[in-house]
């Protein structure tokens, strides 16, 4: 017989009761079978499956308004209100006790709609001399998103060619969601400068590019020096955040993006994860020297070689030099 095991408010459930998830309570695992959005229910059942799952979501900032900002040295702190757009993309199947990632599952976008929220935010950029600086080390790629003047057309010729699957595990595209298309040589081996040589032509020909899922692109992707000094950092200043705010960690969110579509710089924003905001972007916003100075002390102090959850994030999402370029960005914006 059919009972209620628990409730979860709406802004958790897509990370939390996605098809595939397995939703703790009581102690107890249950694996969701169906998440039926509109009647604001999932079907789930016991299950001791020796894993849990962990969802990523494709975050989206839109700054409504600046309240404060400030410029320092190295970067520029500033807060203000914000519009997250948010959509719960796959997610990856964790061991327990040992957190080994045991695979990926994608979410099906049909099921959970894209979620929309205002709130309140702190940001900080880095300033153009440090950005400069960055790129210059290695450790940022500004241009990352430019695959040269023919990219698209190159990029629907392999979606095509492919048949519109996944060339890994055959999945089919959505509706509204087409598949990644991954250089199988890396792009950024070629060493292509818009205006100074062609070298896209040979990076973005046929023959190097296929058709992968989300899901299947994370797994093979191997350019994640960009993604992963960011993210080192986004994840280390999300771990202490709370310590100084005396909340759960849940009550923040976290976003880095290489080029903000606010600043056009690396920039990292921490938003109150509730509609309206708490009030603890006001107090981030005062505690930022004290933040990014605590942030480089955690990575620093952590006796992991490489990185680790406890510090920069998980060495198989960020990177093997992620904790070496994290603490090497705090050390050239503190």
């Amino acid at each position: 017989e059919a009972a209620v095991v628990g409730v979860v408010d709406r802004q958790s459930a897509p990370l939390l009761l996605h098809e595939g998830a397995v939703y703790m309570h009581g102690g107890e695992a249950y694996l969701v079978r169906e998440l039926d959005w509109e009647g604001r229910m999932a079907r789930v059942e016991p299950a001791q499956v020796g894993y849990y799952t962990q969802a990523s979501a494709s975050v989206t900032v839109e700054v409504m308004e600046v309240l404060e900002e400030e410029a320092g040295p190295a970067t520029q702190k500033a807060r203000g209100t914000v519009r997250i757009l948010s959509r719960p993309t796959s997610y990856m199947k964790v061991r327990l006790y040992t957190h080994e990632i045991l695979g990926w599952g994608e979410i099906d976008p049909e099921r959970v709609p894209e979620q929309e929220m205002e709130t309140t935010a702190y940001w900080f950029n880095v300033l153009p001399e440090t950005a400069a600086l960055l790129e210059q080390e290695g450790l940022i790629n500004m241009a990352r998103d430019d695959r040269g003047p023919n990219w698209e057309q190159q990029r629907n010729q392999a979606r095509d060619r492919d048949g519109h699957r996944c060339r890994h595990c055959g999945a089919p595209e959505r509706p509204g969601r087409g598949h990644d298309v991954h250089h199988v040589q890396p792009f950024r081996t070629f060493g292509y400068r818009r205006g100074e040589n062609e070298r896209y032509l040979e990076a973005n020909r046929l023959e190097n590019l296929v058709t992968l899922c989300r899901s299947c692109h994370r797994r093979v992707e191997v350019d994640r020096l960009v993604f992963g000094t960011l993210s080192a950092l986004a994840h280390v200043v999300g771990h202490i955040a709370p310590l100084y705010l005396m909340c759960d960690p849940r009550d923040i969110g976290v976003v880095s993006e290489v080029k903000s579509s606010l600043t056009g710089l690396p920039t990292c924003t921490i938003y109150d994860n509730a509609p309206g905001g708490l009030g603890f972007s006001e107090e981030l916003y005062k505690l930022h020297g004290t933040l990014l100075a605590g942030a480089r002390e955690l990575v620093a102090a952590c006796r992991c070689p490489r990185g680790c959850p406890s510090c920069v994030g998980p060495v198989a999402e960020v990177g093997e030099d992620a904790k070496a370029n994290c603490l090497r960005l705090l050390e050239l914006i503190l």
